[in-house]
């Protein structure tokens, strides 16, 4: 063996083709070692007669480093190869590989179940990054990933598992003029159900979606735009619920086109209500020159110019068995109303000014009260005086509206 040699590769033995000239004899079989590389096809001498793809020794049984896939080289179960798509691919058949790679008949492609997943950052390990690299075009991505004709549900091109800690999934750290995330729903998408984000709420614990604000004076959380010329069925965000869809807010105009109920509560000491005001140009709510006006629990609260400094407020309200039409004195926004103007109960109705309007002093009348009608052409005195008693009953407070008091 002096002008051949066995040289150990560290994990099986690998031949050396001989010297240019005749085929040199086959390299003894060395002893079959550990699992381990692919021994490597014989350098091609000097471009004499190449030497046999060398009987590789006795190819070792790979284990998990693999080499590349080489043609018409015999292969058994298990042994790991990296294809000629950079791909990790393990024998399921005992073969001998034809001239191009034959994929899934006699491979299977990527780590299978059971194969030990490779730890990339173990405890302790504080690099910042285990793999770092830096894209300095403008043009095309560091990693680009296509989806095959037969990609289809549930499979993804990318899947994290957060199955341990509390670390995060994805960091997508904005730190200069980029757009941290951008997803582009393109024209040619055809079936309604490709979204560009979706979000399985599974928990009934956790929220699904969760957008913080760290800072004062934070810019806006979110904003939905639409540019162009919207059409009159575009909405920048639908809400659908149980029997159908809930409600919009419309591209066209900003408007909401609600569909179910609206409930607002108070929140212990603070008074809440829906709010309606004048435009963008009063900066602040409630501004002394504007019109403003609430729907409060007890009904709505309206607010007008004084024209002084201050606001006129009226009010429609409920209280106990009343409904009262009610007034105050010019003051500030959410200024308390001081008088009744009109209050309506069942059956009965009173006039107030800004003290009661209730005239006092009547006695009501005795005898015959009637309420039917007459003609005026022939109504004799008393006729008239007992329609004229039975009028004097219902205006006062007696057992009427209240207009009269005794």
């Amino acid at each position: 063996m002096s002008e051949y040699e066995i040289v150990l590769s560290g994990e099986g033995l690998q031949g050396i083709p001989g010297p240019k000239g005749d085929k040199g004899d086959k390299g003894d079989r060395g002893s079959q070692g550990p699992r381990g590389f692919l021994g490597l096809k014989g350098d091609q001498g000097d471009q004499g007669e190449q030497g046999d793809i060398g009987e590789q020794g006795e190819k070792g049984n790979t284990g998990s480093a693999t080499n590349d896939w080489v043609a018409l080289t015999p292969y058994i179960i298990g042994d790991r190869v990296t294809t000629p798509s950079g791909e990790l691919a393990i024998a399921k058949t005992a073969h001998t590989s034809g001239a191009t790679f034959t994929g899934n008949t006699d491979w299977f492609i990527g780590h299978q179940t059971g194969d030990p997943i490779p730890v990339a950052k173990s405890f302790g390990d504080d690099r910042p990054g285990v793999w770092e690299y830096t894209h300095n075009d403008d043009f095309g991505y560091l990693f680009h990933l296509l989806a095959g004709a037969s990609f289809g549900t549930p499979a993804s091109l990318i899947a994290l598992g957060l199955d341990n800690g509390t670390g995060g999934g994805l960091l997508v750290a904005n730190k200069a003029s980029g757009v941290g995330v951008t997803i582009r729903q393109q024209a040619t998408i055809a079936n309604a159900a490709a979204y560009g984000l979706k979000v399985d709420g599974l928990s009934t614990v956790a929220p699904s979606v969760r957008i913080e604000q760290n800072v004062n004076g934070a810019a806006d959380a979110l904003q939905l735009l639409a540019f162009g010329a919207p059409t009159a069925d575009q909405n920048l965000l639908l809400i659908s619920a149980g029997g159908g869809n809930a409600g919009f807010i419309r591209a066209v105009d900003g408007r909401i086109d609600w569909r179910r109920d609206v409930t607002v509560r108070d929140n212990g000491a603070t008074a809440s209500g829906v709010r309606v005001g004048e435009n963008s140009a009063y900066a602040t709510w409630g501004d002394v020159a504007g019109y403003w006006s609430s729907h409060v629990k007890k009904g709505m609260d309206f607010y007008s110019p004084s024209g002084g400094g201050s606001l006129w407020r009226f009010a429609i309200e409920t209280g106990g068995s009343y409904m009262n039409i009610r007034t105050g004195a010019a003051g500030a926004y959410g200024a308390a109303p001081t008088s009744d103007i009109i209050k309506i109960q069942h059956q009965k109705i009173a006039f107030h000014g800004a003290t009661p309007v209730k005239k006092t002093g009547w006695t009501l009348p005795t005898g015959t009260k009637t309420r039917t009608g007459f003609s005026s052409d022939s109504v004799t005195l008393p006729v008239l005086a007992a329609h004229v008693a039975a009028l004097l009953d219902d205006l006062h407070a007696t057992a009427g509206y209240g207009l009269l008091n005794t």
